[in-house]
């Protein structure tokens, strides 16, 4: 959510990195790392096919997704602090293991690529447009 603020001031209110640095009261070298990650993430065709996917997900797949593949959590990091764990009834569960979460992870990927294989055979291309010169 930071990073869709941060490209908002930019690119919708025109302010300027000195005044959002000043405001957030960070360096703007700071900002301008911030400002790189963000517009990166932005532009990655994974995260828009996600974003896409996204209702197709189950919830257990969504906060694994939003975890790794949004904020960018190692898996390591999410199986030791047990954020992918428990089955989503509130019940106290061990964790899964590095491992699983990473075949979990590819499955999503798959998830992703083949509802995008699907939507790019709906669409039509698009028709090609012809030089008006002459």
């Amino acid at each position: 959510m930071q990073e869709r603020s941060l490209l908002a001031l930019v690119y919708r209110r025109g302010a300027t990195q000195r005044e959002i640095a000043g405001a957030l009261g960070i360096s703007r070298t700071a900002l301008r790392v911030m400002l790189r990650r963000a517009e990166r993430k932005a532009r990655d065709p994974t995260q828009a096919a996600l974003v896409r996917t996204w209702c197709r997900l189950t919830a257990r797949e969504r906060r694994l997704a939003y975890l790794h593949l949004v904020v960018g959590l190692s898996l390591g990091e999410i199986a030791r602090r047990r954020l992918a764990a428990g089955s989503g009834d509130g019940r106290k569960t061990s964790g899964e293991s590095k491992n699983t979460l990473a075949r979990r992870v590819r499955e999503i990927l798959r998830k992703i690529g083949r509802s995008e294989a699907r939507r790019s055979r709906r669409e039509k291309p698009c028709p090609q447009e012809t030089s008006g010169a002459g």
